[in-house]
């Protein structure tokens, strides 16, 4: 039966349109009048399904032979329906180093999600499950909220599955080898059979920063589904664009062992969407990390690349006999094995690095800061280095990601900043020589999502495509190494360097960058109908004084130039406001001490810098807070 929805055709329309328009970032409004869409939708969604069901006499929900709970989540637009099913701690903690941030670590931190709430009546945690999670489960108990209908009983939906998961982002142990990423966060839980987008807009607009979602369509014979960015990718892309903090993440899927999927190619579900993170499963690595090869994936984790050639997934965690809480009784824990078990352990985790962040800078990265800082630290997996469509980037890493935000070596660079139409993006750095690695991160804008029917399209859908480059300061020229990219086409091959035009991270990494002062550049292919906010970390850099992960940059002003740069040691620079007072140094490459300046009600400085050719830091300081550190390379 070709049972047609006409609504939904509608609202992959609306989406164009929005595309189109570009969606006023950040309003409210806009906001709204999103929400009044999404409910329109999941009213007609959830008419399809009645009707459906009803016409075709089939089952709403029930568990397959594996014992998944499976269930009717829509009909797409062409009449089909469209079944998702559930993909059924402390190993999983230590292999991607989330224990060294608790109390007693070794990293002298104290992490574990608490007073990380919005108010005491919302959490900035959340998930989203096909069952409503056993809230009163002694691991979690009066930690855990149900925001929505059904309530809780252990045959309504999949409660286990959604038990487990919140145990493995927020349990507190009460067995020790069950504890939770984060075990003194509170978190809130939805189960997605009801209005799921519209929730999900509607908690990060109130301050939700992370989401779990350990669920996905059903495989599907045809394969029309598997690396598709439909509807449901395009929705999630306009939430996350108008929210630029918030960041959820979907388990990338467990078909690749059933009899009838193929190798590559699998992955499907949310995990597609551009701005979202999609996890798949390792095992568990007992001896710690010592190199690709100790970073084994299981027999049942799904492969990408996304129909268009993305990376998916983003990265891997351990996902096999994971021991956590389940809804037999309110002291129960179980082992499961499934992207289910690995998205929430990564989920929890680059909780805390929130956590860490706001109590170093006293702000929330963006998410698109985030999902940069944990690609860029994954550990290299997979036979060939770079990305690949089996471990998408690597194995998480969360120590090294914390590391980064301490500035431990005072070599790198993170920061958030944002590009101009037609305009360039210039960082001049230095190295003295050896492994180097760039990654730049956007919030991209939905795009028009492929029609139902239409299998294994190759369209790009990048909307806003942004370049990244290394360029030679004394010649001017890019250096031969490109961005990492894959081929759907040849998705068992390795990943090559080349001009990346579908993906919303890009990274170029060299085993051995020679020395020298660079550019790193980013800039944009066509026309951006507004500014473009990007994140960007690179490793790699000399050791400096005053390090350069302040996201409280003079830099964020568009106003703020500095110029000439190569100089004979005359420099201008333009602050882009007044300010009461300017602490001013400058340091060789050695730290030598040059010279110590204040200025007062100051809005552009002209410098002359002492000493011979080479590389000078110019660190600023104002009353406000604001510090900046500039490269000079003097000529």
């Amino acid at each position: 039966m070709n049972y047609k929805q006409p609504f939904l055709l509608s609202f992959s329309l609306l989406l164009c349109i929005m595309t189109q328009a570009q969606i006023n970032i950040g309003n409210s409004l806009e906001i709204e009048k999103y929400k009044t869409a999404l409910l329109q939708k999941d009213i007609a969604r959830k008419r399809a399904i009645e009707e459906y069901v009803n016409t075709n006499h089939v089952l709403r929900e029930y568990y397959d032979t594996k014992g998944n709970f499976v269930f009717l989540h829509h009909i797409d637009e062409v009449g089909n329906p469209v079944y998702y099913k559930s993909h059924s701690n402390v190993g999983l903690a230590t292999t991607i180093h989330t224990n060294k941030l608790w109390n007693g670590g070794g990293l002298g931190l104290d992490l574990q999600g608490q007073g990380m709430e919005v108010s005491a009546s919302r959490a900035r945690l959340g998930i989203w499950e096909p069952g409503p999670a056993m809230t009163a489960h002694k691991d979690f108990e009066g930690r855990a909220t149900t925001r929505d209908l059904p309530v809780f009983s252990v045959t309504n939906g999949d409660a286990e599955h959604a038990t487990h998961c919140t145990g493995t982002m927020v349990g507190a142990g009460l067995i020790a080898d069950t504890r939770g990423m984060a075990n003194k966060a509170k978190i809130d839980c939805y189960e997605i059979q009801t209005t799921e987008e519209l929730e999900m807009l509607t908690a990060a607009a109130e301050g939700m920063l992370i989401s779990n979602h350990s669920y996905g369509p059903s495989y599907d014979a045809t394969k029309t589904v598997q690396g598709m960015y439909n509807g449901e990718c395009a929705t999630y892309d306009s939430i996350l664009y108008l929210n630029k903090y918030y960041l959820p993440l979907f388990a990338i899927g467990n078909e690749r062992d059933d009899a009838n999927a193929i190798t590559y190619d699998v992955a499907s579900g949310g995990g597609i969407a551009k701005n979202v993170l999609g996890v798949g499963a390792v095992e568990i690595i007992a001896g710690g990390y010592t190199g690709p090869a100790s970073v084994i994936m299981t027999d049942f984790s799904n492969y990408g690349p996304a129909d268009d050639s993305r990376i998916k997934p983003d990265f891997v965690a351990p996902g096999k006999d994971i021991y956590s809480a389940t809804s037999t009784n309110d002291t129960a824990h179980t082992a499961k094995s499934g992207t289910s078990m690995s998205t929430p352990g990564a989920a929890g985790s680059l909780f805390l690095l929130q956590q860490h962040f706001k109590n170093k800078k006293t702000v929330f990265m963006k998410s698109a800061t985030l999902k940069a800082l944990a690609i860029h630290t994954c550990e290299e997996a997979g036979p060939a280095a770079g990305p690949d469509a089996k471990f998408g980037w690597g194995l998480l890493n969360i120590e090294k990601a914390i590391n980064v935000i301490d500035n431990a070596s005072a070599a790198h660079i993170l920061e958030e900043t944002s590009l101009a139409n037609s305009s360039t993006y210039n960082k001049l750095v230095h190295t003295n020589g050896g492994a180097f690695k760039a990654t730049i991160c956007w919030t991209d804008l939905p795009a028009v999502p492929t029609p139902a029917n239409i299998k294994d399209d190759r369209t790009a859908k990048l909307v806003n495509d942004l370049d990244l480059r290394i360029i030679d300061s004394a010649t001017n020229t890019s250096i031969a190494t490109l961005p990492w990219k894959l081929d759907a086409l040849n998705a068992a091959g390795n990943a090559t360097q080349g001009d990346n035009t579908v993906d919303n991270v890009e990274q170029i990494s060299l085993a051995n960058l020679p020395a020298g002062t660079y550019y790193i550049r980013v800039t944009h292919k066509g026309t951006l109908a507004a500014n473009q906010e990007f994140a960007l970390m690179v490793t790699g850099l000399v050791n400096s004084t005053g390090g350069t992960s302040e996201i409280n940059k003079f830099e964020s002003n568009p106003q703020f130039k500095v110029y000439p740069n190569p100089s004979k040691g005359d420099v201008n620079i333009e602050l882009g406001a007044t300010f009461e007072v300017l602490d001013l140094t400058i340091r060789d490459i050695t730290g030598k001490l040059i010279s110590v300046k204040q200025y007062k009600n100051v809005d552009r400085i002209h410098q002359l810098v002492d000493g011979k050719k080479g590389l000078y830091f110019i660190d600023m300081k104002s009353n406000t807070g604001k510090k900046s550190q500039i490269k000079l390379v003097k000529e």
